[in-house]
């Protein structure tokens, strides 16, 4: 199988960070070989993908674009602008296509939409200003994409494993 960087938020890495993610899934089944065609990040049409399998060596080919990758922070503040409970969620949809090159074309095509989610307990804002954005941590950032990102390949995987018998549900 040949998984391609998605298109869409290079600026993010949204498409790398999601290829990633399932490049890592394919990983975990033993049957399955992934080959690396590079670090390009780009959506394939279905004669381009059956090129790509061919150049390859691969059966399959995994391509797709980013369509939202949003952060909301929010804060419901309790106490005008003193106390308030920070919630951030991360919204990740993607169109995604597998092509088999076996069966000459395309196999698959889906959206799927993944989110992740923090709430922090209760929080003081500052007197001056309700600086609600404060609060998230780039490892907490990262979290909370790679749960939205994981809710996406896991509903690939559950597509995937009703198209391809190789491949379990």
């Amino acid at each position: 199988m040949a998984v391609v960087n998605f298109s869409g938020f290079e600026d993010e890495k949204a498409g790398e960070m999601l290829a990633d993610q399932i490049r890592t899934s394919l990983s975990r089944y033993g049957h399955v070989r992934v080959v690396d065609v590079g670090k390009g990040a780009q959506y394939l049409d279905p004669d381009a993908a059956l090129k790509l399998a061919q150049v390859s060596n691969a059966d399959v080919v995994i391509t797709g674009r980013v369509l939202r990758h949003e952060l909301d922070r929010a804060a419901r503040p309790n106490l005008p602008l003193v106390v308030g409970f920070p919630l951030t969620e991360a919204r990740l949809e993607a169109d995604i296509r597998i092509v088999d090159q076996r069966k000459q074309g395309e196999v698959l095509a889906t959206r799927i939409t993944g989110s992740g989610r923090q709430t922090r307990g209760i929080r003081l804002f500052p007197t001056s200003a309700d600086d609600q954005t404060s609060y998230l941590s780039a490892v907490d950032r990262e979290r909370i994409w790679d749960e939205a990102g994981r809710q996406v390949v896991t509903g690939l995987f559950s597509e995937m494993g009703g198209a391809f018998p190789w491949l379990p549900e």
